[in-house]
């Protein structure tokens, strides 16, 4: 009887020190999980916590915070964010801005990724996600409110091959042609019979 107390006891503690509890279920914490970037203008920061001691059975816990997004237009102050076993409750930071890719195109969404790496059971293998819109920066901002407000017939693109930003990939749109100079504009508009 005295043996299956002492038994019994060793598993209690064991359960405490070893199992992680419902109430230890830890996260990273993000001071927000959306965000709007303009192409090659600005930047967003986000501020990161931990909302759990890092527990580890190895003498030095630590969380690992790797960054990462599935659009490579998108640029980090840094890939990695590291705490240590007592800078647990401390905030770190981080910025994302989108980088100009000197192309004519819908604006879009990406995500950012956080993956945690960790040698505490609680965190290891934990992750977040914040979605992006990334504006595009030629795209001009009349067409884009008809976007954002349901008509999808809009191709963004012009298909003239006296316009700057031609392409051949788009459906022709003469209002999203742009000329070099005024006179430009007036010469091609003679030659399709237009008023100038």
């Amino acid at each position: 009887m005295k043996n299956n107390l002492y038994v019994s006891f060793f598993v209690l503690i064991a359960s405490f020190i070893f199992i992680p509890s419902v109430t230890l279920a830890a996260k990273v914490n993000l001071s927000a999980i959306s965000t709007t970037l303009s192409e090659g203008t600005g930047s967003q920061s986000f501020d990161v916590s931990l909302d759990e001691p890092i527990i580890s059975i190895e003498d030095d816990g630590y969380v690992r915070l790797n960054i990462s997004a599935d659009d490579t237009r998108l640029v980090f102050s840094t890939s990695s964010i590291y705490f240590a076993e007592l800078e647990w409750t401390d905030t770190r930071t981080f910025t994302v801005s989108a980088s100009d890719d000197y192309i004519q195109n819908a604006d879009n969404t990406a995500v950012i990724t956080i993956n945690t790496v960790s040698n505490s059971e609680y965190y290891s293998g934990y992750s977040r996600t914040i979605a992006v819109t990334i504006l595009d920066n030629y795209v001009q901002p009349s067409y884009r409110s008809a976007a954002q407000t349901g008509v999808t017939s809009i191709m963004y693109g012009c298909r003239d091959s006296a316009a700057k930003n031609y392409d051949r990939f788009t459906a022709h749109r003469q209002e999203l042609c742009i000329y070099e100079t005024r006179t430009a504009i007036q010469n091609i508009s003679k030659d399709r019979g237009c008023p100038v």
